[in-house]
């Protein structure tokens, strides 16, 4: 996945602690999509002790860490190169779908329900 997928992502998870909380607990035990411009579709699993799965669109898994940092939820995958942090919304929940804009057109983002496979 690439790094403006990852940061778009992140452009989805805080601002207050108690929001953060909401936020993160929406989460956990489901799937978090993004669905690029072009189709690709990348799902990840978020888990409370601060792991992630990511199902990347090019078939292959990625285990990485997730931290608040400063207001910031930030991503780390070993073998890629730094950290990636942003901001979230603080009102999403299981069900919703919001896009972002990024450089290529709008990524479009959801929380689906459980642990949806790759289609």
């Amino acid at each position: 996945m690439n790094k403006l997928a990852m940061l778009s992502l992140l452009g989805f998870v805080l601002a207050t602690a108690p929001a953060f909380s909401e936020t993160m607990d929406a989460m956990f035990g489901n799937t978090v999509t993004l669905t690029h411009p072009d189709g690709r579709v990348d799902r990840y699993y978020f888990e409370p002790d601060g792991s992630f799965l990511e199902r990347s669109s090019d078939g292959h898994d990625y285990a990485g860490h997730w931290v608040r940092r400063a207001g910031d939820v930030c991503l780390t995958v070993p073998g890629r190169e730094g950290e990636d942090c942003a901001a979230m919304p603080t009102d999403k929940k299981v069900g919703d779908t919001w896009s972002l804009e990024a450089g290529g057109g709008s990524i479009a983002i959801a929380i689906a329900p459980g642990r949806v496979a790759r289609s």
